[in-house]
C-alpha cells in the first residue's frame, strides 16, 4: 500500500491540482489570524468552518489527479478498484492530516491568548469531524461517481450550499453551532464523544458506496 500511496501523491503533486485549494486554505487562514481571531473555542470554529469545504476539494482532487486511462493502469498495477480506492482514501487522509495539523497547532503559536490543553483537544476533534465529512464528500463527488471535473465542481457547490442551509445539523453543524456559542468545555467534549464517531461513520459509508460504484464502472 505504501508504494501506492508513493505513486498517488508524485501524480497529484506533479499535476498542481492541489495548489488552488491549498491557497484559498493559507489566504482565509492568514486572514483569520492575522488581527487575532478572539477567544480559542470559537476561533477554532472559524477554521471547522473553512476546513470542510477545502477538505472536500481537496479530497476530490486527489481522487481525480489521474486521467481515466492512466487510472486504469493504477488499478490493474495496485491489483483490483479497492485497493487504488484505499489507496486515495489514504492520500487524502494524509493531506487533510496535515491540514488539521496546521489549525489546530498554528493558533497557538500566534494567538496570544492561552490555549489549555483540553481547548487543544477539542480543537483536534472538531476538524477530524470536519476533515472526515470532508473527505467523505470531495471522494462521492468525484470519480467513479462523477466523471468530469464540471460534474464534481457542481456537486461540491451543491453540497456546500445545502450544508449552509441545513444549519445546525449534526454532526457539523450543531458542533459548529456550539463552538460559536460558545458551550463550556464539558459540553463540547460531551458532544464530540458522538460527533466523532458519527462522522467517521459518513466516511465509512461514503468509501463502502465509492467501492460498490466502482467495482461495478471499471
Amino acid at each position: 500500500m505504501r508504494p501506492l500511496v508513493r505513486y498517488l501523491a508524485a501524480e497529484l503533486i506533479s499535476s498542481q491540482r492541489w495548489f488552488p485549494p491549498i491557497v484559498v486554505f493559507a489566504a482565509v487562514f492568514g486572514m483569520l489570524y492575522s488581527t487575532g481571531a478572539g477567544p480559542a473555542i470559537p476561533a477554532y470554529g472559524a477554521t471547522v468552518l473553512l476546513l470542510f469545504p477545502v477538505s472536500a476539494w481537496l479530497s476530490a482532487v486527489v481522487a481525480n489527479s489521474e486521467d481515466p486511462v492512466t487510472r486504469m493502469v493504477t488499478i490493474t498495477a495496485a491489483g483490483g478498484w479497492r485497493r487504488t480506492s484505499m489507496g486515495v482514501l489514504l492520500l487524502a487522509a494524509l493531506g487533510n492530516a496535515l491540514l488539521v495539523a496546521i489549525s489546530v497547532l498554528v493558533p497557538i503559536a500566534v494567538n496570544p491568548s492561552p490555549y489549555p490543553l483540553s481547548t487543544v483537544l477539542i480543537g483536534l476533534g472538531a476538524h477530524v469531524v470536519a476533515a472526515s465529512l470532508g473527505i467523505a464528500v470531495g471522494l462521492l463527488c468525484a470519480r467513479p461517481v462523477l466523471a468530469g471535473p464540471g460534474w464534481t465542481m457542481s456537486a461540491l457547490i451543491a453540497v456546500m450550499l445545502v450544508a449552509v442551509g441545513l444549519g445546525r445539523v449534526p454532526p457539523l453543524g450543531d458542533l459548529v453551532g456550539q463552538m460559536f456559542a460558545p458551550a463550556s468545555p464539558a459540553v463540547l467534549a460531551a458532544s464530540l464523544a458522538w460527533h466523532i464517531p458519527l462522522a467517521l461513520a459518513v466516511l465509512v459509508v461514503a468509501q463502502v458506496a465509492i467501492n460498490r460504484v466502482g467495482t461495478r464502472r471499471l
